[in-house]
């Protein structure tokens, strides 16, 4: 997994993206338009009519929201909430449409973590953080 920040709103409102890597098998990262020389890639480049299957296919379903995508957890490890729970103050929601798509509320270090269900190919780890600070609109 990789995670950037999409966007900021705020002193501590960001929104985080999350995009399943795969190892460079046999030259697959080449194949697709991609370094062939890199050791990870995203599945697809960007707007390829392939990539979203593809991403489905290396990240599986959340285990909170059974969603296609990965697993969110706050800075406590706390699993992310659901967009319109009320019933607490969350460090980060799940957005309603996409489960790439993450609201992180507050500094701290997020993660996105693919199913558990789903194999590692080469002893990575299947899971990707972001150490959100004040004021910053980049992952540390």
């Amino acid at each position: 997994m990789k995670v950037k920040v999409q966007s900021v709103s705020g002193a501590a409102r960001w929104l985080l993206d999350s995009r399943p890597q795969v190892f460079n098998v046999d030259g697959y990262c080449g194949k697709i338009g991609f370094d062939s020389r890199a050791k990870y890639c995203d599945t697809r480049p960007e707007g390829d009519a392939q990539r979203e299957a593809c991403d489905a296919l290396v990240v599986g379903k959340a285990k909170d929201t059974g969603r296609v995508g990965p697993t969110w957890s706050d800075p406590d490890g706390k699993p992310c909430v659901g967009a319109g729970d009320t019933t607490t103050q969350p460090a980060c929601i799940n957005n309603p449409d996409n489960q790439f798509l993450v609201v992180a509320r507050g500094a701290g270090q997020y993660l996105a973590c693919a199913s558990e269900d789903w194999p590692l190919g080469d002893g990575g780890s299947r899971c990707a953080g972001c150490n959100l600070k004040p004021g910053d609109d980049v992952c540390h």
